[in-house]
């Protein structure tokens, strides 16, 4: 059986049409032109005023907007990467409001872009 790398099979449009096709006949699937994070960020924290969500993301930008914005979340949100799965509401409680205010700006000029897997709650 041969195997092609997941690299290769998204960088042709054609796949990456049938595959959204694919999900979107399953989950919800939202296409974004340019930068996903926030609209990802958006719908997560909608879907999570009626039932538990789960976002898959690699980079920490999803997983910090989402501590940022979800103080006021009524159900769980987790963000699972290839290594863990974090509990965002955990996560965001733990932190003061004061905390949770700069949380953002910090993540922009500490420029970091992986998880930080030693101070996060899981």
């Amino acid at each position: 059986m041969h195997l092609t790398p997941k690299a290769k099979l998204l960088d042709n449009t054609y796949n990456k049409s049938e595959l959204l096709r694919l999900l979107s006949s399953t989950f919800i699937v939202e296409q974004c032109d340019n930068d996903a994070d926030s609209s990802i960020v958006d719908a997560a924290l909608t879907a999570a005023d009626d039932d538990a969500v789960e976002v898959r993301a690699e980079d920490a930008d999803v997983f910090i907007m989402l501590v940022h914005h979800s103080s006021d979340i009524n159900h769980p949100v987790f963000v699972t990467t290839s290594k863990s799965s974090y509990n965002v509401k955990k996560n965001c409680d733990a932190l003061t409001e004061r905390q949770r205010r700069y949380l953002l700006f910090l993540h922009a000029f500490i420029d970091c872009d992986t998880f930080f897997c030693d101070h996060v709650a899981r």
